[in-house]
């Protein structure tokens, strides 16, 4: 298809993935990077490089080809490598603003609370972190972690409110 329509942006992406899979990731870049040339909008390409820009540990980059979709839309898959590279590089500040991004738009997934649970736990403490691990709970009643996270939590709160300040 690439070889009849080298303009077809969705060609080219679909010809890198299957290099990426076969491990032949530096043929796939130059495909990946035509597609966005040709059409910057589309989303699967700029996804695509990034996630190979990630696995070579090449964040900053990553992170320009997914800004601008996370700029035009929300779009899981951008969201979460976004995410993946925030976490690499200890920015917790802008990790904790794309768990809640998550969360916001996916409010029926229960790891989008449980992570955002794990941040906040780490970082404001135990009353948000517990609002976040109520809210995977009720979407993941069977879940045994998830409950006994919120146990723990909620044993800690209580404890904090009877000593007082």
């Amino acid at each position: 298809a690439v070889d009849v329509a080298p303009e077809l942006p969705a060609a080219r992406n679909n010809l890198a993935v299957v290099l990426l899979q076969v491990g032949r990731g530096e043929e796939a870049v130059p495909h990946l990077e035509a597609a966005i040339v040709t059409d910057p909008n589309f989303a699967d390409p700029r996804v695509n490089l990034a996630r190979y820009r990630v696995a070579k540990q090449r964040h900053d980059e990553a992170l320009q080809l997914i800004d601008p979709i996370l700029d035009r839309e929300y779009h899981p898959e951008a969201i979460r490598l976004k995410a993946q590279v925030l976490v690499a590089q200890k920015r917790i500040p802008d990790l904790n603003r794309v768990f809640e991004m998550i969360v916001n738009h996916e409010p029926s997934d229960p790891s989008a609370w449980v992570n955002l649970g794990k941040l906040q736990l780490q970082v404001r403490g135990s009353v948000p972190a517990l609002h976040s691990f109520e809210q995977a709970l009720k979407l993941a009643p069977e879940n045994k972690e998830i409950e006994s996270v919120v146990t723990r939590l909620r044993q800690q709160v209580a404890g904090a409110r009877t000593k007082g300040p």
